[in-house]
Order: structure tokens, then C-alpha cells, then sequence
């Protein structure tokens, strides 16, 4: 980036500093989607439009913080975002997908899915466009992200039962002396 004539940053493309990982999950977790997914209505719907498309995946990350409780850094980045092979397609807010899902607020994804281009694909790219692909990916989805925000709730709660017993203790140990 160059401002006022002068270049920025080094010389470095300008890019979003890194989300701190939660604890225990640093790796993102990949799923393979299935060649086909159950939409709501329970009609198979093809994901790799019949095989004439690669397959697609879903990618979940997760953050050290709550990511709609750091509202100016980590709130607008709590989302699915959706690509194809070639472009962005648009994006979609965890707390969409899986609704007062404790744990969630740790967790954000990204969809590649080429058998979204070009019927899913809209000129804004600020959502893909709804249809049974989607549904059924969504669901998918939705049931990767509640897995794991089941793990990180109960690796929290243990953290936090940890906490208390140490509480215990040192008082129990202050009050011996």
C-alpha cells in the first residue's frame, strides 16, 4: 500500500492480524463434504453437481477470545465465509447457523465448495444465494460446528471447575495456617 507517495508496512501486502487460536485446538479442522447432503426437506442434493466438480470442504477455525465480545476486532470476522474455487461468494454469521450453541462464540469457518459457482454466486458476494445447496450445506455444517463448540464448552467448563478447586484449596490451606 502506498499513501501519500510513501510505501507502508514494508512493502508488505496490508493484511488482518492473525486470530489467537483457542487453546487445545490450534490446528483448523478439515471435513470432506459427502458427494451428496441431505437438504431440509431430505432430498439428496449434489455436491460436486455430479461429479462434473471437485469436491468441496469445510474448514473450522477457532479463537483464544469470544469473538462477538471483541466487537471491533473479532465480532465482523465471527462468520462462514463461502468460496468457490475462483471467488468469494459471500458470507453467513456463526450465531445463524447454530443459535445459542454454547462454545460457538470460538468458532469461525470457511466453505469451499466449487459446485456453488455460478447459481449460489450473487454480484454483492454479502451472502451466497439460498437454495437447496446451501441448505444442505448448512446443515452439514451446523452439525461440525456444534461438535466442536461441544468440545471447547466442556473443556472450558473442566477449566473452570479447575479454577474453583484451586479457590478451594487456598482457602482451605489459609485457613489451616
Amino acid at each position: 500500500a502506498i499513501h501519500n507517495g510513501r510505501v507502508i508496512n514494508g512493502g508488505r501486502p496490508l493484511e488482518l492480524e492473525p486470530i489467537a487460536p483457542y487453546p487445545g485446538f490450534e490446528s483448523p479442522i478439515v471435513y470432506e463434504i459427502p458427494d451428496e447432503l441431505p437438504d431440509e426437506n431430505g432430498i439428496m442434493q449434489s455436491t460436486a453437481l455430479s461429479g462434473s466438480r471437485p469436491k468441496g470442504r469445510v474448514i473450522l477455525y477457532t479463537s483464544r477470545e469470544n469473538m462477538p465480545n471483541a466487537y471491533k476486532k473479532l465480532k465482523p470476522r465471527w462468520k462462514v465465509t463461502y468460496r468457490t474455487e475462483h471467488q468469494m461468494v459471500g458470507s453467513k454469521p456463526v450465531s445463524e447457523l447454530v443459535p445459542t450453541t454454547p462454545g460457538s462464540y470460538f468458532v469461525y469457518a470457511t466453505v469451499e465448495l466449487p459446485a456453488l459457482e455460478p447459481d449460489y454466486v450473487e454480484l454483492e458476494r454479502k451472502r451466497p444465494l439460498p437454495g437447496p445447496l446451501v441448505d444442505a450445506v448448512d446443515r452439514f455444517m451446523a452439525e461440525n460446528i456444534r461438535a466442536l463448540a461441544k468440545d471447547i464448552s466442556d473443556r472450558r467448563r473442566h477449566e473452570q471447575d479447575q479454577q474453583a478447586l484451586d479457590e478451594v484449596h487456598e482457602e482451605n490451606r489459609v485457613l489451616d495456617n
